[in-house]
């Protein structure tokens, strides 16, 4: 256990990046696993994975402005490069869809 206040953000500030990472690895996924096909039920719960790691990142920065900030910075790139940009674009949709709920 962090026995400084020092050491507890430094916990704090590690605990955010690895589940920043993981966020941003399970979009990745969830994306592959659509272009395989996956099962609709696999992909919903790849979902609610991402959904809990949003929400843990938001509770301990105490903002959503980095996982917005990485959504428009997200749908920008795909605006000028994708080319299957509508079911991109579907797959953020209910991503947002799930996010509100």
């Amino acid at each position: 256990m962090a026995k400084t206040q020092k050491e507890f953000d430094v916990a704090v500030e590690t605990c955010v990046d690895v589940l920043k990472d993981t966020y941003i690895h399970n979009i990745v996924y969830v994306q592959e696993r659509i272009e395989a096909k996956a099962e609709e039920d696999e992909l919903k719960r790849i979902e609610d994975i991402i959904i809990s790691t949003e929400k843990l990142i938001v509770y301990f920065l105490q903002s959503d402005e980095w996982v917005k900030n990485l959504h428009a910075e997200a749908k920008g790139e795909k605006d000028g490069t994708d080319e299957e940009g509508s079911e991109s674009e579907s797959e953020v949709a209910r991503i947002e869809e799930a996010r509100n709920s």
